[in-house]
């Protein structure tokens, strides 16, 4: 096992011994996997699509460790520096967690649409997302629970930033506020004008957070790039 991989688990990531032993079982599956179905000798020559084949082969014979492994091998991609397949694997994990973020824990969140959303049974960011992503859904949502349709919006688009790691309850809300309230803006922006924006804004309006430092902030872009918008328009 390459020792720069470990010492970047240790340093960077502190995860227990266990977890430790988990990520290094999942990578050895993953190589595994690539040499013997893909002939991918060095991971670094792996594409996205590679990853999902991986995955989806994974799920048929122990589908109960498709979460953990694909946070797992996100954590080495990130290693590698390849945004692209780490974005990929926590898409996937995006998807099949069996606890996504409910809509209640995002700050601010118009607590009574939330409300409503639920008793409709959308109660979290994945179906938040499912049942918002085009302007005819949140139109229609809007008017069977008579809420504005801004605040339908304002919740679909903080469900899709969720779909980035570290994105979660205050720091998505953070990010909204902020004006980055799209995977593009994110996108599109550098490190040094999220935190400087996200800095200013806590400041401002007196915001119980805190800013991502640098390598949270590029992680998000580099993330942020490689993910496609699930909103439609």
């Amino acid at each position: 096992m390459n020792e720069e991989y470990l010492h970047f688990l240790k340093y960077n990531k502190k995860p227990s011994t266990k977890t430790l032993d988990r990520y290094l079982k999942d990578l050895e599956l993953l190589i595994d996997y690539l040499h013997k179905f893909k002939e991918i000798k060095n991971c670094n020559e792996a594409k996205p699509e590679d990853v999902e084949d991986f995955i989806n082969w994974l799920k048929e014979s122990e589908s109960q460790r498709v979460v953990s492994c694909c946070k797992g091998i996100g954590i080495y991609f990130e290693f590698l520096k390849r945004y692209d397949l780490k974005a990929k694997a926590m898409d996937i994990m995006w998807d099949r967690t069996d606890k996504p973020l409910e809509l209640f824990r995002i700050l601010g969140s118009h607590g009574w649409t939330a409300w409503f959303l639920k008793q409709k049974g959308i109660d979290n960011v994945q179906r938040m997302l499912e049942y918002g992503n085009t302007k005819e859904k949140r139109e229609s949502l809007a008017e069977v629970l008579e809420v504005p349709v801004e605040e339908i919006t304002e919740l679909t688009k903080l469900a899709e930033l969720t779909r980035i790691p570290g994105l979660k309850r205050k720091r998505a809300r953070l990010f909204y506020n902020a004006g980055y309230d799209t995977l593009e803006k994110i996108a599109n922006s550098t490190s040094e004008e999220i935190i400087q924006k996200l800095s200013k804004h806590i400041k401002e309006n007196d915001f119980d957070g805190w800013p991502p430092v640098e390598k949270e902030a590029e992680e998000a872009i580099n993330i942020a790039k490689h993910l496609k918008s699930r909103i439609i328009d």
